[in-house]
């Protein structure tokens, strides 16, 4: 009976903590894909298919061949052969032989920080590679939100030209019925002519953008919905969601890792100071071979002031891509700063700015209502319209603003269009 209370006893504290880490994963990281968004497939098959994501990846194929060749050194064997012919007043001639075999070999440690870099030029490559991927994806993420503010206030424009010209057709029939004077027509031929324009402008800056898209990015097929979703609730802190953006950042990974590789190469020039030696083996045959010598060589480079010189400018150099290196973080810090608190706050500026919007449209209709039956003028009621339209607009941008904020703060924690296939981060 007791053991049977220990087993349950502990299936129910095993099922209490993944329950927890379940919750925990999921406030850490929704897995639900937003639906505003292109399709994730769409994404990843259009970076991959980028030039610049190719030629990252090339620069990693490059980078491991050059591993490799700075593993087995640039020292090679030199083979050496001689001949002549020697000639005594007094005597016979003889002819005369050398043949040698020579190699320099890499002193000091070069081999080992040789091998240390390569390896270190693989991981700049491969942050390289995350980093640009990363960036290409913000890039489409921005394009295609300021797609879409521009595609949703051309749909708005249009469908208030459309009410525009309602309240002319009521404006004709109370200047028929002699109820009000004829201005009230060419006022209101006038604000639907400029609701038109705005409309045309609007629809060519979403055709520019469109061609944009479609330039930078083929393949992202543009699709808009006719309501926009709710941006969801951000869970937790901004301080948890800037950790968890700083946590795994390829922008600074690729600062840290440039900012070691140039360490890595001002101590391998450092050791430069002491020059390979070249040793070898040596046969000479003399006096017509009746001289045998057998014997090594030792060469060794005298060194100078332009090796001290040039380890200087590589510690100053490595220098600079520290402090490079820090400047990144600091960027980076202010950057998921300002990720994180925007997802945190977008939401409630848009819910503001959609009852503000409901209020506004409320106003616009009792006027427009009163207009009709005599209770208001034109000028009022277009002036409400003119209100309701702006109140509209700016409360749909605060909406696509939140969902844009909620897509990048997915995107800077790597819970969606994040590189995994091909990608060798360390």
């Amino acid at each position: 009976m007791n053991t049977l209370l220990r087993i349950c006893l502990l299936g129910f504290l095993y099922l209490v903590s993944v329950c927890a880490q379940a919750q925990a994963q999921s406030e850490a990281q929704p897995n639900i894909y937003p639906t505003w968004l292109p399709p994730a497939a769409q994404v990843k098959n259009t970076l991959e298919n980028l030039p610049q994501l190719r030629a990252s990846r090339s620069n990693l194929i490059a980078e491991k061949a050059n591993a490799e060749r700075l593993r087995v050194g640039p020292h090679e064997w030199t083979a050496r052969a001689t001949g002549q012919q020697r000639r005594e007043s007094i005597g016979a001639n003889y002819f005369e032989n050398e043949i040698a075999i020579e190699r320099a070999i890499r002193f000091s440690g070069k081999a080992d920080k040789d091998e240390a870099i390569g390896k270190n030029s693989i991981e700049v490559a491969d942050a390289a590679l995350a980093d640009n991927w990363h960036e290409a994806a913000r890039s489409l993420m921005s394009l295609w939100f300021n797609w879409l503010r521009e595609e949703r206030q051309t749909r708005r424009l249009q469908e208030y030209a459309q009410v525009l010209q309602r309240e002319l057709h009521i404006a004709e029939k109370r200047v028929k019925a002699g109820d009000a004077p004829r201005m009230e027509i060419m006022l209101a031929e006038t604000e639907l002519a400029k609701a038109q324009a705005n409309t045309m402008q609007a629809a060519r800056r979403t055709d520019l953008l469109a061609a944009e898209l479609e330039k930078k990015f083929p393949g992202i097929l543009l699709h808009a919905s006719t309501t926009l979703a709710e941006p969801p609730t951000v869970e937790g802190s901004a301080d948890k969601w800037r950790e968890k953006i700083l946590t795994d950042n390829h922008e600074l990974e690729l600062a840290e890792y440039t900012a070691h590789h140039e360490k890595l190469i001002a101590e391998r020039i450092v050791l430069e100071k002491t020059p390979d030696p070249t040793i070898g083996v040596r046969m000479v045959q003399e006096r017509g071979g009746s001289e045998k010598i057998l014997g090594l060589s030792l060469s060794l480079p005298l060194p100078g002031e332009y090796r001290r010189r040039q380890a200087e400018v590589a510690l100053a150099r490595a220098d600079v891509a520290q402090e490079h290196a820090q400047e990144t973080r600091v960027k980076v810090e202010a950057m998921a700063n300002q990720v994180s608190i925007t997802a945190m706050t977008a939401k409630s500026l848009w819910q503001n700015m959609a009852t503000i919007s409901s209020q506004t449209e409320t106003n616009a209709k009792l006027a427009s209502r009163a207009y009709e039956l005599g209770e208001a003028s034109l000028a009022e009621t277009l002036l409400a319209r003119r209100h309701a339209i702006e109140a509209l607009n700016l409360a749909e941008q605060a909406q696509l603003d939140a969902l844009e904020a909620y897509s990048r703060l997915l995107l800077d924690t790597h819970a969606i269009w994040s590189l995994h296939e091909g990608h060798e981060h360390h």
